[in-house]
């Protein structure tokens, strides 16, 4: 896998890395170097070349474009790339690099690699090829001379887009000594004069060559190997852009802040939320424990209706009992003793015999009837009391009302016809069918007939009747009006039962609402105590602001020792902050560190070159390493804001790797070749015919010929 590019200043962001080598988000700024002082220290450290040309249109007003050292700015990137004569490229190959994905496919030989040498041929003077079996440079005759030989020119030209402005290098080789044609500077666009003092000028390119990678890949120990890459990258930064670096620092440091606040603000809202659910899971329990209380009111209430209830049924059976009843007619006797003194000795002994054994069973029947039938009864005993009366008559052979009955045998006669009148009356008379009773004014129409009593003794008789009659029905509506009592108790009694049932079915019915409302909210609560911890563990975990925290906070103390000149000590420090930042790009390994007085470097270095050491990768596989090293490139790539240039980059990659970095080239914005042999870009990996046009690849293939390799596009 081979890399190039021109390393320059821009902005480290973590969005970029976060994109790209799938970390926790972070905003680790770091200044680099600008593009343009390094394209002007190139140009004054290497007069022998050929000049950069200016080919953007004029500015307004004819005035002319000036660039100013000190001015930050994006990395230059590559628009074209011409080949004449340069390895097996015999005609002109035109390459045009868009944004987006270009892939160039080709066979072994046909000159992929040679896009990169003659790339930095053109740029540097050199085509950046080690021997990797001798470990020495070759010379960069041998590989352009190739096939063309000396006889026809050699030109390379690069067109590249700096700040919005398009330049050209174009560096030839013409037959004859070979020397480089110097010519003079265009229109005084670049400044003479020493290399700023905060540049080192000794620092001079790295680059990771075709063949070098494999290589160091499938080593047990990838520094075994004499000469095997010398590093992989390099950056550089003068001293006193540290300044820079600590405010940016400080910028990411608040915004870490920021987000942790953010996140604290949204755990705030979610235990509002969650006080909230329990406060009104105390209500709830609040409202059962009242809604028990109540119901165990309503069971007391019940309880006492029930015993209302049974006592009312015990008073109205006690009230009709035969001593009441013995009370009460005991009560009518003594008001019927006041009727001695007019009645006779015979009438009131009949009277006495007859009236208590007749209230009784009036009052008897009266319990279990109502005013009519009360009304029957009491004129079926004033028909039993005339019988009564005329049969004691007739055996004690004494008077009525004062009129003497005879002791001749025409008076028992009369008295018997009367009685057999009776008896008959008795025999045709139902309970059912009082109109078939004699009343009072009949029995005594009928008595005073048969007897022939007139006059005073009519009327006594006539006035006893009726008194018996009054009395007999005011008793008899006296216990209907209690016996109605009665019923009205039993009835708001029964009722008031009925509600209590009624009241405790509801106050059940909403004790089993509260208790599933209650089992609703614990649910909820937990649902909610849930999505807090998984909030929080989300916001804190994924973004690690505890971790990045700490990791700005030691990287501003490490940036204020290197003010302070306090390397050396540092140094252990600025190891645990650079393997920080490694295991968040790679997921495992270390990195090493060196500090420089006047500059520091950061990158991976080799036992003896000074740059950062990656050799934990050696316990990876060969494609997890590759896919390792490709990754913390393309993040640097976006970091450093340059175009991207891959040579053979899958070799030993998986599948499932290579489909990964696949798709962290297509999220490129910028432009990125990738060089491929035949086949080695398969279908699955997302470049074949049926998905390259949808996704947006840009296929190209170079074909050998007799006269050289030709690159022609190739359409789906």
């Amino acid at each position: 896998m081979t890399v190039s590019g021109s390393m320059s200043r821009t902005g480290w962001t973590g969005r970029s890395l976060a994109r790209h080598c799938e970390v926790s988000e972070m905003d680790l700024e770091l200044d680099l170097g600008d593009p343009v002082e390094d394209l002007v220290f190139h140009l004054i450290s290497h007069p022998d070349r050929d000049p950069i040309e200016h080919i953007s249109p004029e500015p307004a007003g004819g005035g002319e474009v000036t660039l100013e050292i000190g001015h930050p700015s994006n990395g230059p990137l590559l628009r074209s790339i011409s080949i004449e004569g340069f390895g097996p490229h015999d005609g002109p190959n035109v390459l045009g690099i868009d944004d987006g994905m270009t892939v160039i496919e080709g066979s072994n030989g046909s000159g992929k690699s040679h896009i990169i040498y003659a790339l930095n041929w053109c740029l540097f003077g050199r085509p950046a090829v080690l021997d990797p079996w001798m470990g020495e440079e070759e010379d960069p005759t041998v590989l352009v001379n190739w096939k063309r030989g000396r006889r026809k020119g050699i030109s390379v030209t690069v067109e590249f887009e700096l700040n919005g402005e398009r330049f050209r290098f174009v560096r030839t080789l013409k037959d004859g000594k070979g020397s480089f044609t110097v010519k003079t500077l265009v229109r005084g666009k670049w400044r003479k004069g020493p290399s700023p003092p905060y540049i080192d000028p000794g620092i001079t390119p790295f680059y990771l060559f075709q063949g070098e990678t494999a290589m160091f890949l499938s080593a047990e120990d990838p520094f075994s190997e004499k000469g095997v890459l010398h590093t992989l990258l390099h950056t550089m930064a003068g001293g006193r852009e540290l300044e820079t670096v600590g405010i940016r620092l400080e910028e990411a440091r608040e915004r870490c802040l920021e987000m942790g606040r953010k996140v604290g603000k949204k755990a705030e809202r979610l235990r509002g939320k969650l006080e909230a659910l329990r406060s009104r899971q105390r209500e709830l329990r609040s409202a059962l424990e009242r809604s028990r209380e109540r119901l165990e009111e309503l069971s007391g209430d019940v309880d006492r209706t029930r015993q209302a209830y049974q006592g009312v049924i015990e008073k109205m059976s006690s009230s009709i009992g035969e001593d009441e009843i013995k009370v009460k007619m005991t009560r009518s006797a003594e008001r019927l003793g006041r009727l001695k003194e007019r009645l006779s000795e015979g009438w009131k002994r009949a009277s006495i015999t007859m009236i208590r054994p007749l209230a009784v069973r009036a009052h008897e029947r009266a319990v279990s009837f109502r005013e009519e039938e009360s009304r029957r009864r009491m004129l079926f005993g004033a028909f039993e009391a005339q019988l009564s009366i005329v049969n004691e008559v007739i055996e004690r052979e004494t008077c009525i009302c004062g009129a003497p009955i005879g002791r001749t045998g025409a008076g028992k006669k009369r008295l018997v016809h009367l009685k057999e009148r009776l008896e008959e009356k008795k025999d045709e008379t139902s309970l059912w069918q009082p109109g078939s009773m004699w009343t009072s004014d009949q029995f005594l129409s009928t008595a005073s007939g048969l007897l022939g009593i007139s006059g005073p003794g009519r009327d006594r008789m006539l006035d006893l009747l009726k008194r018996f009659e009054r009395e007999s029905r005011n008793l008899l509506m006296a216990e209907g009006e209690r016996t109605e009592d009665g019923r009205e108790m039993l009835v708001g009694a029964v009722r008031a039962n009925e509600r209590a049932r009624v009241l405790l079915l509801e106050e059940r019915e909403r004790m089993s609402m509260l208790l599933k409302e209650q089992e609703e909210l614990e649910e909820r609560i937990r649902s909610t105590e849930n999505a807090l911890s998984a909030e929080l563990g989300t916001s804190v975990g994924n973004a690690d602001l505890a971790a990045i925290a700490s990791l700005l906070a030691r990287s501003l103390e490490w940036v204020e020792a290197v003010k302070a000149d306090r390397t050396e000590a540092l140094r252990k420090e600025l190891e645990d902050i650079s393997t920080e930042m490694f295991r968040r790009i790679t997921g495992r390994g270390r990195v090493g560190v060196r500090i420089h007085r006047e500059n520091f470097r950061i990158g991976v270095e080799t036992d003896h070159d000074g740059f950062f050491h990656l050799s934990p990768l050696s316990r990876l596989s060969a494609g997890e390493r590759e896919a390792a090293v490709l990754s913390l490139i393309l993040a640097l790539a976006d970091i450093l804001d340059i175009t991207l240039v891959l040579d053979s980059p899958f070799s030993f990659m998986e599948r499932g790797m290579g489909e990964r970095v696949v798709d962290l080239l297509l999220e490129r914005k910028r432009g990125t070749v990738v060089m491929v042999p035949t086949g080695g870009f398969p279908i699955e990996y997302g470049t074949g015919p049926e998905v390259s046009s949808v996704r947006g690849i840009r296929r190209l293939e170079l074909v050998p010929g007799k006269r050289g390799s030709l690159l022609r596009e190739v359409i789906d």
